[in-house]
């Protein structure tokens, strides 16, 4: 775990809002099968899964954007959506990472207010967090987030939190990136797409390599 200002007061932090994929569902397999049958669809190059996961992007249509896809955000998510349940239908199906639902009780235990806000498809989103029983932990579920800045700043805005008071977990730099730009205090956690080092060269607030180390310093 890394502390970018061991000064700081931990008890300043009132809420955590939470990334969904590779933060507290370990969805990589089935996202990358769907991703693979979109790359065939436009006729783009696919990565190999290992590469494809270090270089992940915000969304779909990031990374669709980055290969050349002309296509409307809209469509890109309804291909995306259509392959997302082939996956599932073929029995590739994501599972909560062991450690969540215990680091979210927690959480939730010593007062702190709870959130997901992730580009995660709604529908999806809503059926994985009932199935992990972590929905009656969280205050709110926001998915199909394609701007995760003005996501964030918009979901403060609906719980009534304030920004500097709040800190966003996500397993991307785009996560990061993003908490900063919305103002809210940066945490990183190398379960998911990108690797630790990549999430340490983005500074966040604290590195994190579990959920439960989250619990210690909150």
């Amino acid at each position: 775990m890394v502390e970018k200002d061991p000064q700081q007061n931990n008890s300043r932090i009132q809420a955590v809002l939470f990334d969904w994929s590779g933060t507290i569902s370990d969805d990589r397999l089935a996202v990358y099968e769907a991703n693979k049958k979109m790359c065939d669809y436009w006729s783009v190059p696919c990565e190999s899964f290992e590469e494809w996961t270090r270089t992940a992007s915000m969304t779909p249509i990031d990374g669709f954007r980055k290969k050349g896809v002309e296509a409307s955000g809209d469509e890109i998510y309804a291909l995306y959506r259509l392959y997302f349940q082939e996956s599932l239908d073929a029995g590739i199906r994501p599972a909560v990472f062991p450690d969540a639902h215990e680091a979210l009780s927690q959480l939730r235990g010593a007062g702190l207010r709870l959130g997901i806000v992730s580009s995660h498809p709604q529908s999806y989103l809503t059926q994985e967090a009932n199935d992990y029983l972590i929905h009656p932990l969280v205050e709110l579920l926001h998915g199909d987030a394609r701007n995760k800045v003005e996501s964030l700043k918009e979901v403060c805005q609906i719980l009534g939190l304030e920004r500097e008071r709040t800190l966003y977990i996500g397993d991307t730099i785009y996560d990061i990136r993003s908490a900063r730009e919305a103002g809210l205090v940066t945490a990183g956690v190398s379960t998911g797409y990108h690797t630790h080092e990549a999430l340490a060269a983005e500074n966040p607030d604290y590195l994190f390599t579990s959920l439960n180390q989250l619990v210690e310093v909150v």
